[in-house]
């Protein structure tokens, strides 16, 4: 039978103990207590979290002797585990979060500050620093691009995106492209591509429609084959470079052509950044598309900015755009992810700067 006050006591009484561990340092937790937090963790993920964690990441392995290895500190372009022997080059970039490194002096400053003057926004009254944000991010964001929408991930701005093509057009049908990727929740899961995330949720939103990626005539086909049988388009939908697919760059001028047939037939066309970003890939990406004086293009600017850092010439993330398979849920902190946002982009400018504009 449940005994709410034991379960209580238990609960506060692990808490408490948890509390306690976060606020020491690797070296200053006892080795007995390493070992329980690993055996732990393991169970905990198991349990409590999903065996798929730890399967997926790979993190249990031969050479760790059938144990873990936790996460517990990070700096510059290192995390570091529990033990002395465990410290890693982060040549991933935490799935595209680290913009300006790990644990950046003047980000950690300026989020100790924060939570010392207000731990969380009440939602009630106006927030002058996501105001400042939006207006930074206008400013160093190509073309006409200007108002804000800041969310948690990618999938969500994609999300949002077409229901703002649905909401503006009045179409109902999305064409997308082979190989595509474009998140995991129910609607741009539906744009994605890749037969072992859909299948287990089919059917999906059935207006969707994919042609091969690179070629824009079959873009201009589809378009034109839905409308002959009297259905209406919402949006084309495309990577500037797909990623999930391997990091696959398309045909030189594609994107261009792409833009000038949904101009010419009066299409929204979407451009999912969420993974090239404004910078990410070392280059401007969307340039072509802004000359058309683009307004149609739609990407979680937070998500995109979280993704410049390969524009910054950080030399420990390169290879994260050449691993296969990327495109997992990249989630922000929420409120205090905000918050550390103006550093973030004080941070890029003040070490590179951000793409030249035109």
């Amino acid at each position: 039978m449940y005994n709410y006050e034991k379960n209580r006591e238990q609960v506060v009484n692990d808490l408490d103990r948890v509390i306690k561990l976060i606020h020491m340092k690797a070296d200053e937790i006892p080795e007995e207590e390493k070992a329980q937090m690993v055996k732990e963790t393991v169970e905990h993920f198991n349990s409590y979290v999903s065996p798929g964690w730890i399967n997926y990441r790979k993190c249990i392995s031969s050479e760790t002797e059938g144990n873990a290895v936790l996460e517990w500190e990070d700096g510059g372009s290192y995390f570091r585990g529990l033990y002395d022997n465990e410290v890693f080059l982060d040549a991933m970039g935490g799935f595209g979060i680290y913009v300006a490194g790990h644990s950046e002096d003047l980000i950690i400053d300026t989020v100790k500050a924060q939570l010392s003057r207000q731990g969380l926004h009440s939602q009630e009254l106006i927030d002058p620093l996501r105001g400042y944000l939006a207006k930074a991010m206008a400013d160093c964001t190509p073309g006409d691009l200007q108002q804000c929408f800041f969310t948690n991930c990618g999938t969500e701005a994609v999300e949002i995106a077409m229901k703002l093509a649905r909401f503006k057009s009045k179409g109902k049908w999305f064409i997308s492209t082979t190989h595509a990727f474009h998140g995991k929740t129910g609607g741009s899961l539906s744009l994605t591509a890749k037969g072992i995330y859909r299948q287990p949720y089919l059917p999906l939103i059935q207006q969707v429609q994919h042609v091969e990626y690179g070629n824009a005539a079959a873009i201009r086909t589809a378009i034109e084959n839905l409308r002959e049988v009297g259905e209406s388009i919402a949006a084309v939908v495309l990577e500037p470079i797909q990623g999930e697919a391997g990091v696959i760059i398309p045909p030189e001028g594609y994107l261009k052509e792409v833009r000038a047939i949904c101009d010419e037939l009066n299409v929204l066309l979407i451009i999912d950044e969420i993974q090239t970003g404004m910078g990410r890939t070392g280059f401007d990406v969307p340039m072509a598309l802004r000359r058309r004086g683009d307004r149609s293009r739609h990407h979680d600017l937070r998500q995109s900015f979280r993704r410049r850092r390969h524009a910054h010439h950080r030399p420990h993330l390169p290879a994260r755009d050449v691993e296969r398979g990327t495109g997992g849920k990249s989630l922000s902190a929420g409120f205090h992810h905000l918050r550390r946002k103006p550093c973030l982009l004080r941070c890029c400018h003040r070490r590179s700067g951000f793409p030249a504009q035109e």
